[in-house]
């Protein structure tokens, strides 16, 4: 993996382009390859769902796009369209685009706070909100995504997280969410930098015991 500098550039929009493809020759200097190899061998026994289009909200992201989109990418290929909320209280959409830029994934801007982009067949729209998570909701989402977040956070921010999330959402988390009704996927550990990691589903209400 090569040294990469975090400075953004001025990248100017190219529009969408269908045919982006997101692997690890287009991501290598962006990734170790040990980490690529670990999520990419991931393999669950069963499929994660059955929906084409989603929400997922990632709190804490900084200039993170790699990371979410290799977990979207391997463990819901199918997927048609994917709303992004990505939150932190600095603006790293810059960052963001010049790492697009970097992986030659062309996006399109439709305001100065959301890109949208494909890959893989997948179409993404993100939305880039800059704000303390403690002080922002964001209710019904699909797919709850954490990456080196537990320092920043506390227990009761998860019950929250668990409350908004849909029924038969999904949580992909490097830690956390202990004593919740999940349903938890068996995977390794050490995948996360904590070895804690979790991709687990929120069962639906069953409605007969309420």
């Amino acid at each position: 993996m090569n040294f990469i500098s975090l400075i953004s550039r001025k990248i100017e929009p190219t529009g969408l382009n269908k045919e982006n493809i997101f692997n690890f020759n287009t991501i290598k200097n962006h990734i170790y390859h040990d980490d690529y190899q670990k999520i990419t061998s991931l393999k669950l026994n069963c499929q994660l769902t059955s929906k084409d289009s989603f929400h997922l909200y990632y709190p804490g992201c900084g200039a993170d796009i790699i990371y979410p989109l290799l977990y979207i990418t391997h463990l819901i290929p199918n997927s048609k369209e994917i709303k992004l909320t990505f939150v932190d209280k600095s603006n790293h959409l810059d960052l963001i685009k010049t790492i697009l830029d970097d992986i030659k994934i062309n996006f399109k801007q439709a305001t100065p706070t959301s890109i949208s982009f494909y890959t893989n067949n997948i179409l993404f729209n993100l939305q880039f909100i800059t704000k303390d998570i403690t002080y922002f909701n964001l209710d019904n989402f699909d797919i709850y995504f954490e990456k080196s977040f537990r320092i920043f956070k506390e227990r009761i921010f998860e019950k929250k997280v668990y409350e908004d999330l849909n029924e038969n959402g999904i949580i992909i988390s490097d830690n956390g969410f202990e004593n919740l009704n999940l349903k938890r996927f068996n995977i390794p550990k050490e995948i996360s930098i904590y070895d804690d990691m979790i991709i687990a589903i929120k069962p639906p209400i069953d409605h007969n015991n309420q």
